[in-house]
């Protein structure tokens, strides 16, 4: 029978599990084979079957407000989904940003170690331009230097968007993202320990003009530890009838925006700037016309604008 040489993520996690139950000691037995194969620690499997599940609604949830708000924020179809998440030292992350670049950084309350919200240079110009009325459509901004308007424009984008990823990891564990700012070159980010992991969450936005990129939400492993021991405490069989019900529980909880779009207009920036109180903008609906019933940025329904109980409502009139 052939030895196996190399174990199995699932052999090395029992291992260092037990060792750190105190199950095993680290004393070498003097029957030890003195044939070992060395293995990284570094690329040890960071989190289990129910913190991946509780990751997952995360993202999840952090993906579809992220939706809603950019749809808002911009006034176009926006789409963000979670494509892949992975693990990575600060110093490799921050090494893939070369020349100007658009690094967000964040902090959170109770948690330490630094965070980040990247995008390449062509997103975040792309929805620069898409703020400014613009279709998105750009060239290729390899090299070019952000102005102070443009870093300004972006801030504005990454803080709510970081709202987004408070709301969505207050679901599951208490938690307050703050935004710092916006860093458009990576080599004056200070870090205490460059070999400190992170948990990065890919994210793909796509928009109604065919603009398709990526863009990352960066965090410290530290950060996940916290739902390691709501796994510990649940011992829950991610298969059981039992951690569905709760999953369902969690969706059910989670807050929607519901919004009413009343009428849109288009006015030149000039007009805008000109604007006062009292003015008066025209939009593209009349009164006793159906208003639009958006769901986390999303038409789904249709309405009317009334009165009930003394308040301001819409009635829906189809669904």
């Amino acid at each position: 029978m052939a030895v196996r040489e190399i174990l199995t993520q699932e052999e090395v996690d029992a291992l260092l599990d037990a060792y750190d139950n105190g199950e095993i000691e680290d004393r070498p037995s003097s029957a030890q084979q003195t044939f070992c194969t060395p293995f990284d620690f570094m690329s040890r499997k960071l989190i289990g079957g129910v913190q991946q599940t509780i990751l997952e609604i995360i993202q999840d949830g952090f993906a579809k407000g992220t939706s809603g708000h950019l749809s808002g924020a911009l006034h176009r179809e926006i789409t963000v989904v979670t494509t892949s998440s992975y693990s990575e030292t600060v110093s490799s992350f921050l090494s893939h940003f070369k020349g100007p670049s658009c690094l967000g950084l964040l902090t959170a309350e109770s948690a330490g170690g630094r965070m980040f919200l990247a995008m390449s240079p062509y997103l975040a110009y792309a929805l620069i331009d898409l703020m400014l009325g613009g279709e998105g459509n750009i060239e290729d901004p390899e090299g070019r230097e952000f102005s102070t308007l443009e870093v300004r424009l972006i801030h504005r984008l990454m803080t709510g968007i970081t709202t987004e990823l408070t709301k969505a990891w207050s679901q599951i564990a208490p938690m307050r993202f703050v935004f710092e700012k916006v860093e458009t070159h990576a080599k004056k980010i200070a870090v205490a320990d460059g070999q400190d992991q992170l948990y990065i969450i890919n994210l793909r936005l796509a928009a109604d003009t065919a603009l398709s990129r990526d863009f990352c939400v960066a965090l410290p492993i530290a950060l996940i530890e916290p739902l390691k021991s709501r796994q510990v405490k649940s011992e829950i069989d991610p298969k059981s009838g039992e951690f569905a019900a709760r999953l369902r529980g969690m969706l059910h909880g989670i807050p929607v925006e519901l919004s009413v779009m009343l009428g849109e207009a288009q006015i030149p920036i000039r007009d805008i700037l000109s604007l006062k109180p009292g003015d008066v903008i025209a939009t593209d609906r009349e009164a006793n016309s159906h208003v639009s019933i958006l769901v986390e940025g999303k038409p789904k329904m249709a309405g009317r604008a009334g009165i009930s109980r003394g308040k301001r409502a819409i009635k829906i009139t189809v669904g």
